[in-house]
């Protein structure tokens, strides 16, 4: 109980810190509509011609191929202007990319902030996850996560990476419901290679070293995708990843398939801005 009193605290706080002069004022139309128009972008949707790019390590250490895919700024603020303040929450397992890609998308969009939950709450406690998991217990970690997805789902302009597991509370998805759900779907087996390569990585994942022992990664990571999946393709937008994508492909991915969910998709404000223009009430 002190524990989620101090997070309470902690994020009156950030909120204050962060709140939007405004808020956002648009929203998409019923979950049950938008279900039947979901948006898939597939891995074979060739997005950049480098037959061959480099590599290149990021700050979390993982390596990608890095090649030109497009101009992300022009598109990016083009999607910002359709999204009218609307934040974009990402999920999918650990690894799939909804840091590294999701904060280079974020940057694209020019007035969007983002924000990593995994990383607030450990700003927030001023321990890490794997330390919550050891002292407090899985279920009051997700306790502590489902206050700060209901205190992040008052911003706009902001793109949301969740936690892994998060996409597994129904209370989330109250949350979720404020903006567009992106899921970054990547196999397992790219997950578990990307993860492997550091140990420090796969310490550092409770859901990991929870595993049975014998476990391998790629086996511990099977298992929770496998649990996980069904939830996660509840997302309005599903874009697939092959894990060969350069990290700027990534992020344009999921540009243009948020783009193209928003243009199957219309705001109800722009839906009755067109039946008046079509009745000549609207010039």
């Amino acid at each position: 109980a002190m524990f989620k009193a101090f997070v309470a605290l902690a994020l009156v706080a950030q909120a204050a810190a962060f709140a939007p002069s405004t808020p956002a004022t648009s929203r998409w139309t019923a979950k049950a509509a938008v279900r039947t128009a979901r948006v898939v972008v597939r891995a074979d949707n060739t997005l950049g011609d480098a037959a061959l790019p480099p590599t290149v390590t990021t700050e979390d250490g993982r390596e990608w191929t890095a090649s030109a895919a497009g101009d992300l700024g022009t598109k990016g603020r083009e999607l910002s202007d359709k999204l009218k303040g609307v934040s974009i929450f990402l999920i999918g397992m650990m690894g799939s990319g909804k840091t590294s890609a999701g904060e280079l998308f974020a940057k694209s969009l020019g007035s969007y902030s983002f924000i990593d939950t995994d990383d607030l709450i450990e700003k927030l406690t001023g321990v890490t996850i794997a330390e919550i998991f050891e002292t407090e217990g899985e279920a009051e970690f997700r306790k502590v996560e489902t206050m700060v997805m209901d205190s992040v789902k008052a911003y706009i302009r902001t793109v949301v990476s969740t936690g892994g597991g998060a996409a597994m509370d129904k209370a989330n998805w109250a949350a979720f419901q404020s903006g567009v759900v992106v899921y970054l779907d990547v196999p397992a087996e790219v997950l578990a290679a990307r993860l492997d390569k550091s140990a420090e990585e796969v310490a550092s994942r409770p859901m990991l070293a929870d595993g049975e022992e014998e476990q391998n990664t790629l086996e511990k990571v099977s298992k929770l995708l496998g649990e996980r999946r069904v939830k996660y393709e509840q997302a309005d937008v599903v874009v697939t990843f092959d894990g060969s994508e350069a990290l700027d492909d990534c992020a344009l991915k999921i540009l243009n398939s948020v783009s193209s969910f928003i243009d199957s998709n219309p705001p109800k404000w722009k839906q009755w801005q067109e039946k008046a223009k079509s009745e000549g009430r609207l010039q």
